[in-house]
């Protein structure tokens, strides 16, 4: 979270999607300084889905996606259930 609220401009908005974690802490002094907005968003609509793959198509964002092989797919839940994920985690039956 801190480096998110380090990231985003003044008057700037920070969006929480999903349930990636349960807790998380972060510095109130930056979230105040700054006026940020911080808002949680348990999914997005297809209007979103589709700007955030134009946002990715023209750079300027980069998802953090991690592949794994399918045989380790129970490691991967293991991973995801201890909040041991950064980003997305994806893997491909067959492989």
């Amino acid at each position: 979270m801190r480096p998110l609220l380090d990231a985003v401009r003044r008057l700037g908005r920070v969006v929480v999607v999903g349930l990636g974690t349960k807790t998380t802490t972060f510095s109130n002094g930056s979230l105040i300084r700054k006026s940020v907005e911080l808002r949680g968003s348990y999914g997005a609509s297809k209007d979103e889905y589709r700007q955030v793959l134009g946002f990715i198509a023209e750079g300027r964002i980069t998802p953090i996606v991690e592949e794994i092989p399918f045989a380790d797919l129970n490691k991967g839940l293991d991973r995801l259930r201890h909040g041991k994920v950064r980003g997305r985690l994806v893997t491909r039956p067959g492989d």
